[in-house]
């Protein structure tokens, strides 16, 4: 009997001498800088972006800490109007590479989070070949990001799941739900709304994408001059995304002065029954109309 304990005393000590030597082997040897040249080459391979760093270091067993980066887009890329770029500055990245995965499955796993100006944006996303081409799953989990610019500013509270071949995450499947807290509403296509500056306390919606089409499942806002709720509402994705066509109906309750605001723009509304409002065409030139009355949006 005690030859048999010792025997298992000794066959557990060189598993684990074998495993630490493995990972202590591992975390000397691992390619680092080359791993942090492919990613850069990879990510300006499959965008318009440049991509800089102020410095970086890297962690046990794999992870990776990124400080100062500065990626350079085409202005196109985000939506953007106009030629030229755009310099988007990120505070840090931290990843994680799942190493047993990566070694067993095949499925490379990466746990990363961004932290910017504007907020904090954690997440995985994952990577396996099938059918000789690279196939991505991206999950989102509580991101929390404060926008202070013109048109639609507020506290984003984002989480989803998107899969996806190749480059294109739009030509995928995915969900989207997100709450927009103390919400200000300005300016819509880049044009300014005619009752002015509309806030919200709340604002929640929730949609679905597949192969480039966007189905709003939901959308709900609470605010000081109207209530919102989506009656129905498709996106459909093209390049540019400003050119993208949208489709959404909507109910709105007025509230205070806006109830006697509408009876301006619309005539024989009485302000007792909800608003019924369409938007329609392409993001960049959208049509808008209330009760069947379009409405010009600008000055």
């Amino acid at each position: 009997m005690k030859f048999q304990k010792e025997k298992l005393f000794r066959l557990l000590f060189y598993v684990l001498f074998g495993l630490v030597t493995f990972v202590f082997f591992m975390v000397l040897t691992f390619p680092f800088d080359l791993m942090e040249k492919k990613m850069i080459r990879q990510i300006e391979a499959n965008t318009p972006c440049l991509l800089t760093l102020k410095d970086s270091r890297y962690g046990f067993p794999v992870k990776v800490f990124w400080n100062g980066i500065r990626t350079t887009c085409p202005k196109h890329i985000l939506g953007l109007e106009g030629a030229g770029s755009v310099d988007l500055n990120i505070q840090s990245l931290t990843a994680s590479l799942s190493p047993l995965p990566l070694l067993f499955q095949q499925e490379a796993r990466i746990r990363f989070v961004i932290e910017s100006s504007i907020g904090t944006l954690p997440g995985m996303l994952t990577l396996h070949e099938k059918d000789h081409q690279p196939h991505f799953a991206l999950t989102l989990t509580e991101a929390r990001l404060t926008i202070k610019e013109t048109g639609l500013s507020g506290t984003f509270l984002i989480k989803g799941e998107s899969e996806w071949v190749n480059q294109d995450i739009l030509e995928g499947t995915g969900k989207l739900i997100f709450t927009i807290e103390e919400g200000r509403l300005s300016e819509f296509a880049g044009k300014a709304l005619p009752i002015g500056e509309v806030t919200f306390s709340s604002i929640n919606g929730q949609l679905f994408w597949k192969e480039g089409r966007a189905v709003i499942e939901t959308l709900s806002a609470q605010g000081d001059l109207a209530d919102l709720e989506s009656d129905s509402g498709i996106l459909l994705f093209r390049t540019p995304p400003e050119n993208s066509l949208l489709t959404l109906s909507l109910r709105a309750i007025p509230k205070g002065s806006l109830k006697e605001m509408a009876g301006l723009f619309i005539q024989g509304y009485n302000g007792r029954e909800p608003l019924r409002i369409r938007m329609n065409g392409p993001l960049s030139a959208p049509q808008l109309s209330m009760n069947g009355k379009a409405v010009r949006l600008g000055f």
